[in-house]
């Protein structure tokens, strides 16, 4: 194994994101982004606003499941929505989305599954694996249940209020991660109000769904073979940063401290340091998160090829 930090990363450093619409470069300096092979997959038409400071991306199209049986993927009014899964309509009425899941396309699939996609790219491990599929998370996953031995990280939308049909509940999921060895780390949950009289001026709501992310334990990290563990821990050290965790990221660097070369341990070090030096800082992040994850959703409801209805975003709490 190199030496260099960044020669270790580059060409073994696996992110993919399914889902991926919407979404910017993660929060790291430049020399780290360069290490790492970007996957974005989304079939919902929302291009992501990443950049092509990495050492390689892939941008892919395809509809992902967890198998390949036919399916209608439809097109939805309020394009976040949309996907292979029908929701469950008695959930729409309830908070009121009917206009939200209104079809504008609809068109017969054959899904590819992400083993089948990541082979002809000659991938056979992910680092991170993101999913934001719309009720088919869970399915994904499993069909992935190969490559998790070596995922070090697991992002995914999981539902408390099960939306869409056949989706399981956010403690199945879990359980299974569970199983192979990950641990809960974080969740942003949203919380949803009811239609009721007096809906806009209620404050609290349901919580109804969470991202949820999940890291391999650091004692099975710490398992791994000799020519394994070392960069693998990097690189949960790495991707917990990233992904806002800095103070579990510290905390793994002081684990791995053993494991690690001292140059590395320079390296990494400033990426667990909370500061604006790499973006916003988290206090500035917390406090505007949801103004934020508002704007961004009103972006994602306009059509891209003309101006479309702004959707009413009554039912999203503020607070609980």
């Amino acid at each position: 194994m190199a030496v260099n930090l960044y020669d270790a990363l580059k060409g073994s450093f696996v992110v993919v994101n399914l889902g991926s619409g919407g979404d910017a470069d993660y929060d790291l300096p430049s020399s780290f982004l360069k290490t790492v092979t970007l996957i974005e997959i989304d079939a919902g038409g929302n291009e992501s606003a990443t950049s092509q400071r990495y050492y390689r991306k892939h941008l892919i199209d395809s509809v992902v499941a967890g198998d390949k049986s036919p399916g209608e993927f439809k097109t939805r009014n309020f394009s976040a929505c949309s996907g292979l899964r029908e929701p469950h309509q008695e959930i729409i009425e309830q908070y009121g989305l009917q206009k939200f899941y209104e079809t504008r396309s609809s068109r017969h699939v054959i899904p590819t599954t992400l083993p089948e996609i990541l082979e002809p790219l000659g991938i056979d491990t992910v680092d991170l694996l993101k999913t934001d599929l719309e009720g088919l998370d869970f399915e994904v996953i499993k069909s992935c249940d190969h490559l998790l031995s070596n995922v070090i990280a697991i992002k995914c939308e999981l539902r408390f209020q099960p939306f869409y049909q056949g989706e399981p509940y956010f403690h199945e999921v879990a359980r299974y991660l569970h199983e192979r060895h990950f641990e809960l780390i974080g969740l942003k949950p949203e919380y949803w109000k009811p239609i009721t009289e007096n809906r806009r001026a209620h404050r609290n709501g349901r919580v109804v769904f969470a991202d949820a992310f999940f890291l391999k334990k650091a004692d099975v990290v710490r398992g791994f073979s000799d020519d394994k563990k070392k960069i693998s821990a990097a690189k949960q050290i790495i991707v917990a940063s990233m992904s806002g965790k800095k103070s579990h990221a510290e905390w793994l660097l002081d684990q791995y401290g053993d494991l690690l070369p001292p140059e590395w341990m320079t390296e990494l070090k400033p990426i667990v340091m909370t500061g604006i030096k790499h973006g916003i800082s988290p206090v500035i992040r917390s406090v505007f998160s949801w103004p934020a994850m508002i704007i961004k959703s009103l972006a994602k409801s306009r059509n891209p090829k003309k101006p479309g209805p702004v959707f009413d975003f009554s039912h999203v709490a503020s607070a609980d």
